[in-house]
């Protein structure tokens, strides 16, 4: 998640804020409602806005600015019903990087079977987390390094290894988030 936090000076009756961010390696035109604090909301104790920012993929880099809007009557209605906003120009941008207060999930249910009519080792797995991608290890029972096997996209939940000699195998799944990464235990099978 992200924080955003600002003060702003002058009179704020009538004045709501709208926070905006994109990702770092998008353009200006990219910037999308992020939160928006309600005309009347008192900052904080320390004079502060604040927004939390939920949701953020932690590791990318966002920017952020906060446009202050206030509600006037518009000249063009002339019964004054009709109101219309009028926006400041953005606040200087403001680049954070999303952070998690949890370590990334790793892949749930890693298996690993052999499938003797394509003469393979099928693994399959579940992911609880968007993962930026997969990668699967393998190692001899005996052995103690990992050789890499393959790669695959982060929303995978299937591989095959044509490669693996007769012997027992330990796989293991690497899961890498933008800046994290998680292993799953091994899962072991054995090629006849």
């Amino acid at each position: 998640d992200g924080a955003v936090g600002w003060t702003q000076g002058g009179p704020v009756d009538g004045v709501r804020f709208e926070v905006q961010r994109r990702l770092e390696t998008e353009d200006d035109a990219a910037f999308a409602p992020a939160a928006t604090v309600a005309a009347g909301t008192p900052p904080g104790a320390d004079g502060r806005y604040r927004v939390v920012d939920g949701g953020r993929v932690p590791g990318l880099r966002y920017v952020y600015r906060v446009v202050a809007v206030r509600e006037a009557p518009d000249p063009a209605d002339p019964t004054g019903a009709a109101r219309r906003d009028i926006a400041s120009a953005p606040s200087a941008a403001r680049v954070a990087v999303a952070i998690s207060s949890v370590p990334l999930a790793a892949p749930g249910d890693f298996a690993a079977a052999w499938d003797g009519a394509a003469g393979e080792v099928a693994l399959a797995w579940t992911n609880p987390e968007a993962y930026t991608s997969l990668q699967l290890w393998r190692r001899s029972a005996e052995g103690h390094g990992y050789l890499l096997v393959g790669t695959a996209a982060g929303d995978a939940t299937a591989f095959r290894d044509a490669t693996a000699a007769i012997g027992t195998w330990s796989y293991q799944l690497r899961a890498r988030g933008v800046s994290r990464e998680a292993r799953t235990p091994d899962a072991e099978v054995t090629v006849p």
